[in-house]
């Protein structure tokens, strides 16, 4: 854990200088992702996006929850899925569901 926050304020300076520039450019008109919470959000064309490009995703019931803090599982996997070259696992059965992002942080 220790070795993480160690990097962790570099590794968000590299993700907000480096993704805007090699993202490519989404229509929300024809790609847009609804979620019963996000409708007349301020940040919607965020979301759309991120969603749009496998950066975050919603939750089960069909909400978002925009308002709500991120936790730093929810940060680090969305850091992590921002970089579409690294591969993920899914959790092993009785794992928690962000034990991959981690493993892959820790490595």
């Amino acid at each position: 854990m220790k070795k993480l926050s160690c990097w962790l304020p570099y590794m968000i300076i590299v993700t907000v200088l480096f993704v805007p520039l090699t993202s490519t450019q989404i229509t929300h008109a024809a790609n847009t992702v609804t979620f019963s919470d996000t409708v007349r959000h301020w940040g919607t064309d965020a979301i759309d996006w991120a969603v749009l490009n496998k950066v975050v995703d919603g939750y089960a019931d069909g909400t978002f929850h925009p308002d709500n803090p991120v936790s730093e599982p929810e940060f680090l996997a969305m850091l992590l899925r921002a970089y579409p070259e690294i591969k993920f696992l899914n959790a092993a059965a009785g794992l928690l569901w962000y034990t991959p992002y981690y493993d892959i942080a820790a490595a």
